[in-house]
């Protein structure tokens, strides 16, 4: 039972980190005090999200060397679901509304 609960953690913590790095990203683009292009915020934020997608990719192959099917197939899940969202929020940061 207690493993069930860490394996429940691992998806909200790593989305929780997506939210926190794009905000922050966002927050300090804005206080440079110029209008950010696109690739102010798409290049930075497009490098940490596959860095955070290729670490949980790391992680679920140890954990299914080790033959924790449950835990590397959470940690998987984890990474798709960084890459789904990180992308889109990656694509969304460099449509200029006008």
């Amino acid at each position: 039972m207690k493993e069930m609960k860490k394996l429940g953690l691992i998806i909200p913590l790593n989305l929780t980190m997506v939210v926190l790095y794009t905000t922050l990203i966002n927050v300090e683009i804005g206080q440079q005090g110029r209008s950010p292009g696109w690739e102010d915020i798409m290049i930075p934020l497009a490098f940490i999200v596959f860095l955070h997608g290729f670490a949980c990719l790391c992680i679920a192959l140890v954990q299914f060397a080790r033959k924790k099917d449950d835990s590397g197939r959470t940690w998987m899940l984890s990474c798709g679901l960084i890459y789904l969202i990180g992308f889109t929020l990656c694509l969304g940061s460099g449509v200029q509304l006008t």
